[in-house]
């Protein structure tokens, strides 16, 4: 795992934290944060989310992809426009009602590639990123948490994307941004 901090320049942060909060922005709401529940567990407690696709499916979905493609720029080189397998935005929302020591779904990005996954804060909260020492394969109905990220403006963390993570949403700040890229680790 690699934590970057003050990944892009000043004015491009702001940029992007401006247009993504914005009114104008396009944001879908999905009724959850993980697809599967399979990695649930007592803890979880699974909100809705508002989402933006940027890239899928070999595509640019989005006409704000140019917006955040510079982020790739800053990376190690294998991790490129040309391995990109998905980027997306999430947006969730202020619950100060959630419950303490819970989290939301834990997933894997793409449990069934050899991908590599990169969370990009856009804007300060309290709504941390929690990684789990369990992939899909040793999962076995509890998670050990072997890190606790709280989102900070402009920082990364890049990571195998197979190791269960999730989000909290959070209880502070109105809203928690982040934009995650998975690439593809094969070669291209």
């Amino acid at each position: 795992m690699i934590l970057y901090d003050n990944l892009l320049n000043q004015e491009l942060s702001d940029d992007l934290l401006k247009t993504l909060s914005g009114p104008f922005f396009p944001w879908y709401y999905t009724p959850f944060t993980a697809y599967s529940k399979q990695f649930a567990t007592e803890n979880t407690r699974d909100v809705p989310q508002f989402t933006h696709g940027f890239y899928a499916n070999s595509h640019i979905n989005s006409k704000y992809f140019n917006m955040v493609a510079p982020i790739m720029d800053l990376l190690p080189k294998e991790y490129n426009k040309n391995n990109l397998v998905r980027a997306k935005a999430n947006l969730i929302y202020k619950n100060s009602m959630y419950p303490m020591g819970c989290h939301n779904t834990p997933h894997a990005d793409m449990p069934d590639m050899d991908t590599t996954s990169l969370i990009y804060y856009v804007n300060d909260s309290d709504g941390d990123t929690v990684f789990f020492q369990e992939t899909p394969d040793t999962f076995n109905g509890v998670v050990t948490e072997t890190l606790r990220n709280k989102p900070k403006k402009n920082q990364a963390v890049l990571f195998n994307s197979k190791h269960l993570h999730t989000s909290v949403p959070p209880r502070e700040n109105d809203i928690r941004i982040i934009i995650n890229f998975v690439f593809n680790n094969e070669e291209v």
